[in-house]
């Protein structure tokens, strides 16, 4: 560390005039000709040098070689990432000298994953990579450097620095820029250049990279306090955001209180004070000037943010206090009231004064974030727990949610509190379902000496409720999910979950015991009771309960027929959820094809389209309504993927539609569901396909080893595929997949033989064994390429080298 504080000191030095100007200029962001005058000190900084530091090789700098042969120790390095000594030497060898700015990348990928003893070389190879001609180099180099941050990666700070500040390339510049403020306060020395590139981009408008700066100068510390100006100046510039952030992190308390006093709109006020929220803690001027600001704020937002910020305030004040409360009880908007209520939490000390106006937020506000933020508040008051429980349960019930911040908060404390409440009994079963349910998150449990878990005095109540046949369906499986949820074993669940499908209050108990049957569907001892349910339950108005039901009613199969009639309503339902759902059961129960089929087709929603394929491809159902209901939407120009699917599904039977298909394949909105549509026909269309479907693998290889591996199948795509065989090598994102398919089809596909030969000699280990692979498949046509093969045999690495040149010797012997 004392080495980086030397050079920071040495920088200085060098440059006197940076930090030693006329605070007129230099120092007075609202100045005329500030900006200037810091131009002009900094225009003539040295290059950085870090003292002790040795000097990096020098990067690349000869022509680039496509046909360059990589050395085995390189490939093997980067493919198996060795990480020893000689792999990390034989990177680097690589990173600066191979004649190939794709092996230079890849080598600089693997270089940083090295034993300690390694990095060292590992970091001076990448200290030279970050001036390689190429940018992808430098920016993986930089990359590289940044996952060795931890490891003395800071060494390279010189070199970073000084590239960064002629580097063009906007990916390498922004690598570059990031591992400097991963390096915080070692990165000292880069300040005055950092300063300098700043001042460059603000005047070029760069956004991302301005923010970048902005906040490095924050990561950095304390050494960044010289160009605090600079900083404000931004902040008054509009870079209030992260300039302000920047100034609050780095401590200036007072530059954000003249900020926040400045005659500008509210937005730079706003974001002096979200900036005071990262200061260690508030003097009395700031907490001042922050109500000073609430007082005046000429918008709601403005108090909201002030209100938080306040919040973090110690002590809170009673004045501070009040004005919260006003804000939570007469603001006409949400987000400020949510915001005052939050703070009202975060304040200490607690004020009781504030109890009151809590408990009538939660009890009346008519926004729900707000009645959450209140009863979360509410909980951090010294009050009666009974009472906040009871106001975050009718939060729950009122919300239609368990989710309510203040019962995901509650701690082992909160139970007998809890308990008590579930036994009152003036409670409603909603209610008392409500309260149940919560006891999941109880998330501190006693632990006894040994530190194991002490559960009795949760579980034991708790099963008592499971097991009351008096009490509500409902409350009984709020019980057994809690017991569930801790990881206890809960019998008998089924009549219980099967009751309160219907019989619960909360809606997420009965999603949860609709889910319950949907995951036992094959275990249930009364199915025909859940299908009864399930089909109760679609008849629920509410969308949730029509949903999950059909879902559950999907698992159950063929037993679930009975339900046909009810689904096929929801299937036309005006709520996608509900309808997707339910087409999904009508396909999954396979009813009666003639009655589902035209009423699926009724519906606009293209999953409708493919269930009514899936049960028109079975055999002896008529598919003529689905052949001509996707012709109708197919020649009206409906893209829809689904509908290619639908077509899959109907397989042979699609074949009609061949010719609509075979447009779609050769128009520029192709797709490999085009494509695995013709695949579906069958052979007896090979001769009409072939043609598309290679087409489709020329224009979309990344897309394209389905569609490769298909063509494998189809006996006649031999000559065509040979044909096209030489472009379609040449992509490395069907290489592999037309390979295989070539030698599937052999001898027909003979005719690619030249151009599969040259990959025997490949980098990639994968293409080389597959090439080798599929021309043995060709039998006496290939014997004019043995010699290769044997020169592949003989630059295989060690770990390859004797399965392959075994190969090669029974190929061998086959043509004797």
């Amino acid at each position: 560390m004392l080495r980086w504080v030397a050079v920071f000191i040495a920088i200085v030095l060098i440059s006197p005039s940076l930090y030693a100007q006329s605070p007129d200029v230099l120092q007075d962001p609202t100045a005329e000709g500030f900006y200037d005058a810091w131009v002009e000190k900094l225009a003539d900084l040295p290059p950085l040098v870090i003292p002790g530091v040795p000097k990096a090789p020098p990067a690349f700098s000869g022509k680039e070689d496509p046909g360059a042969k990589q050395p085995d120790e390189l490939i093997n390095a980067i493919n198996d990432s060795l990480g020893t000594k000689d792999a990390v030497k034989a990177l680097g060898r690589g990173l600066l000298r191979f004649p190939q700015a794709e092996v230079r990348k890849e080598a600089a990928n693997a270089i940083w994953l090295v034993d300690k003893k390694s990095q060292p070389l590992a970091i001076l190879a990448l200290r030279a990579a970050l001036s390689d001609p190429d940018p992808g180099v430098r920016e993986r180099a930089a990359m590289s450097l940044s996952n060795l941050r931890d490891d003395g990666a800071e060494v390279a700070l010189g070199e970073l620095v000084n590239q960064l500040d002629v580097e063009t390339n906007r990916e390498a510049n922004h690598s570059m820029a990031m591992v400097i403020q991963a390096f915080g306060p070692k990165a000292a020395p880069a300040v005055p250049y950092l300063t300098r590139r700043h001042l460059r981009l603000m005047q070029q408008e760069k956004d991302l990279f301005y923010s970048e700066d902005i906040s490095t100068f924050a990561k950095i510390g304390e050494a960044s306090l010289p160009v605090v100006p600079v900083i404000v100046f931004d902040a008054l510039n509009d870079q209030e955001y992260y300039a302000c952030e920047t100034l609050g992190r780095l401590g200036c308390e007072k530059e954000l209180i003249m900020l926040m006093s400045r005659d500008k709109p509210d937005r730079l006020a706003e974001m002096a004070v979200h900036g005071a929220g990262f200061l260690p803690k508030y003097s009395p001027e700031v907490i001042e000037r922050m109500i000073a600001v609430t007082e005046n704020a000429n918008s709601e937002f403005l108090r909201g943010v002030c209100l938080e910020a306040l919040g973090k305030a110690r002590p809170t004040n009673e004045k501070i206090v009040k004005m919260m409360i006003d804000s939570l009880l007469n603001s006409d908007t949400n987000s400020l009231r949510r915001s005052a209520a939050e703070a009202l939490g975060n304040c200490e000390p607690k004020f009781p004064i504030a109890i009151d106006p809590l408990k009538k937020s939660v009890a009346e506000d008519g926004d729900r974030d707000v009645r959450q933020a209140a009863a979360t508040a509410l909980a951090k008051y010294p009050v009666e727990a009974e009472s906040v429980y009871l106001a975050l349960v009718d939060e729950a019930i009122r919300s239609e949610s368990i989710q309510v911040a203040g019962l995901r908060q509650l701690q082992l404390d909160s139970v007998p509190a809890i308990l008590s409440t579930i036994n009152d009994a003036k409670l409603t079963d909603a209610q008392r379902e409500i309260a149940v349910l919560s006891l999941q998150w109880v998330d501190k449990l006693r632990e006894d000496s040994d530190g194991k878990k002490n559960w009795e005095p949760l579980v034991a109540p708790i099963k008592t409720i499971a097991s009351d046949k008096q009490l509500a369906p409902g409350i009984r499986a709020a019980a057994m999910f809690v017991l569930r949820y801790w990881g206890m074993p809960v019998e008998p669940m089924e009549p219980v979950m099967l009751a309160s499908i219907n019989g619960a209050h909360f809606s997420g108990t009965r999603i949860d015991s609709m889910r319950w049957v949907e995951s036992n569907a094959d275990q249930l001892a009364s199915p025909d009771q859940a299908i009864a349910q399930l089909i109760k339950a679609t008849e629920d108005e509410k969308a949730y309960s029509q949903r999950w039901a059909a879902n559950a009613l999907a698992q159950m199969g063929q037993k679930a027929k009975p339900a046909i009639p009810q689904l096929l309503k929801l299937v036309q339902s005006e709520n996608d959820y509900v309808s997707r759902e339910a087409i999904n059961a009508v396909a999954k129960i396979n009813c009666e094809p003639k009655l589902c089929i035209a009423t699926l087709l009724k519906v606009e929603d293209s999953e409708a389209v493919k269930a009514a394929a899936t049960l028109a491809a079975a055999d002896n159902v008529d598919a003529k309504p689905v052949i001509a209901e996707l012709r109708k939407r197919l020649e009206e120009g409906d893209d829809d993927l689904t509908l290619m699917e639908a077509i899959q599904q109907l397989g042979p039977k699609s074949i009609p539609l061949i010719k609509l298909v075979i447009a779609q394949i050769e128009g520029p909105e192709a797709t490999h569901y085009t494509a695995d549509a013709l695949l579906k026909m069958g052979p007896t269309v090979e001769d009409q396909v072939v043609e598309p479907l290679i087409g489709f693998a020329l224009k979309q290889p990344e897309v394209a080893s389905s569609v490769l591996k298909g063509l494998g199948d189809m006996k006649s795509a031999g000559p065509a595929l040979a044909k096209a065989a030489p472009k379609l090598l040449a992509d490395g994102d069907a290489r592999q997949a037309t390979l295989e398919a070539l030698g599937k089809l052999a001898p027909s596909s003979k005719a690619a033989l030249p151009a599969m030969a040259p990959l025997l000699m490949s980098d990639d280990s994968f293409i080389r064994h597959t090439a080798l692979d599929a021309i043995i498949k060709f039998g006496p046509d290939a014997k004019p390429y043995l010699p290769q093969m044997k020169k592949m045999a003989e630059n295989e690495p060690a770990g390859f080298q004797r399965g392959v040149e075994q190969k090669v010797k029974d190929f061998e012997a086959s043509l004797k």
